[in-house]
């Protein structure tokens, strides 16, 4: 019996079953994923006829040329940073993995000092009211 239920569409989405998982034909899965092996195949073989490695080579010699013709490092970098990317491999972008939010933490940091100043003055003021 219960089977029976969690197969029943949802009321208030048809794409989905009682129990939340997706129905059979629902329309969030239509064309997404990753594209069939097939599809990948040709388009990587559409590029390599576009680009054969001789024309990349010839392409990256033209920035090189360029950028000593015309004295500019910007340019230079450029084309060195390319041909490195794609012989020594380009670095993995680093990700924040702290659990602090570091808004919050300059926050409290900015009360803490605050907060401390304003001890230190209170304790000079009753020390010179004192004398």
């Amino acid at each position: 019996m219960s089977e029976e239920i969690t197969k029943l569409p949802h009321p208030k989405s048809p794409d989905h079953e009682w129990n939340g998982k997706f129905s059979a034909g629902n329309q969030a899965g239509v064309g997404k994923g990753r594209p069939k092996k097939d599809q990948e195949i040709a388009a990587l073989e559409a590029v390599r006829r576009a680009a054969p490695p001789e024309r990349i080579e010839f392409a990256i010699d033209q920035m090189f040329l360029l950028a000593e013709r015309h004295s500019s490092w910007k340019a230079y970098d450029r084309a060195v940073t390319l041909a490195l990317e794609y012989q020594v491999g380009k670095p993995v972008a680093r990700i924040e993995t702290s659990t602090e939010d570091p808004i919050s933490a300059s926050v409290a940091r900015y009360r803490a000092e605050k907060e401390a100043i304003d001890a230190e003055f209170t304790a000079r003021h009753i020390e010179t009211a004192a004398r």
